[in-house]
């Protein structure tokens, strides 16, 4: 019933694995169809959260980007009224 791993220093007792349902195959094709199922939701929900961190980093760097617009815009009109002024003076 048990596998023999052999090692250098000692004996590894290695259980074989166990047919779980044999008798009963509908119950085993359930258990399957829902650990499937819980695999996929689970898949689903982690694309999900990735998806929204993406989104949020891509909204953040948006918003600097933004602001280092509104900077620039800003000093090039101030630039321009001091060219005015001087150009008045």
């Amino acid at each position: 019933m048990q596998a023999r791993k052999k090692t250098k220093r000692h004996e590894i007792v290695v259980p074989k694995p166990i047919n779980s349902f044999p008798d009963n195959p509908k119950l085993e094709e359930h258990l399957h169809s829902t650990v499937t199922t819980f695999g996929k939701l689970f898949s689903n929900i982690n694309r999900l959260f990735s998806f929204l961190s993406r989104k949020e980093i891509f909204e953040s760097k948006k918003d600097v980007r933004q602001l280092e617009i509104e900077g620039r815009l800003k000093k090039m009109s101030d630039d321009v009224a001091k060219f005015k002024i001087l150009k008045d003076e």
